[in-house]
């Protein structure tokens, strides 16, 4: 966790180490193509996750620019009421953490293919399709 700084590590009293185990299918999918996923900022909680997923299994390419974050987490947000001033808060308890220990939420997820400033993220997709 390379991106994880030492005196956070320090805070951290509680830490849940979430694993899970992707098999193949008995019967193989006859698809045989490649599978692009167009990301940005506005990719963020579960649609994050399932970004996560097609990364770090491979099992698409993430094309565009970084996205919003906060997906690594299997929990609702939490309500909470701040006492003296009654306002209404929420928030995700789970901290979640990317692969090499940055901050999920603060960092998001970087794409496979980063797509140019002036250049929108379907653009860089096709440009990659055709040059595969």
């Amino acid at each position: 966790l390379l991106g994880l700084d030492a005196a956070d590590r320090a805070l951290a009293t509680d830490v849940l180490t979430v694993s899970h185990t992707v098999e193949p299918a008995a019967k193989p999918s006859p698809f045989r193509g490649r599978i692009w996923v167009l990301v940005d900022e506005s990719v963020y909680s579960a649609s994050e996750s399932f970004v996560l997923f097609c990364q770090q299994t491979g099992f698409a390419t993430l094309v565009g620019r970084t996205t919003g974050g906060d997906g690594i987490g299997a929990m609702d947000p939490v309500y909470l009421q701040l006492p003296n001033s009654g306002i209404l808060i929420q928030y995700t308890v789970p901290f979640g953490l990317n692969p090499d220990g940055s901050s999920n939420e603060e960092m998001g997820t970087t794409p496979d293919l980063v797509s140019p400033a002036e250049e929108p993220p379907l653009i860089t997709a096709l440009r990659a399709i055709r040059e595969a």
